[in-house]
């Protein structure tokens, strides 16, 4: 059974399995990259940012973050944002994902916490996770 781009995308929407090298394999054999599958798949599954949901952070839904964790993802993304090219939103959404270093966790829950600073991919996190 061949691996389907969705397959690749799920893999790479689990924080702790993104990096995987039967996902680099894919990418590879294809000649694209992370960011062009995923902009794909977002231009596919998530048209327009007036069909996202409406998001809960982490306050919301009860989870505790810690505060250097914060502070580091905060600084991270001001970074992204005032050294980045004048690339659209989703591919700097996607960058930005693809930057953070992130602990094995639940995925669902994961993207739940993170719905308000990457409205698309948490979007097509719950569609294709």
């Amino acid at each position: 059974m061949p691996v389907t781009d969705l397959q690749v995308a799920a893999a790479m929407l689990d924080p702790s399995q993104r990096n995987l090298s039967a996902v680099q394999n894919f990418l590879a054999a294809r000649g694209i990259t992370a960011v062009d599958l995923l902009m794909q798949l977002l231009r596919r599954y998530v048209t327009d940012a007036g069909e996202l949901q409406q998001g809960t952070s982490a306050a919301a839904t009860g989870q505790q973050e810690d505060p250097s964790d914060a502070a580091w993802k905060k600084a991270k993304l001001e970074l992204l944002s005032k050294h980045g090219s004048s690339q659209n939103d989703q591919s700097r959404e996607i960058q930005q994902y693809m930057c953070l270093a992130v602990r094995a966790v639940e995925p669902l829950e994961w993207w739940l916490s993170q719905t308000e600073t990457y409205k698309r991919l948490s979007h097509l996190a719950r569609a294709v996770l």
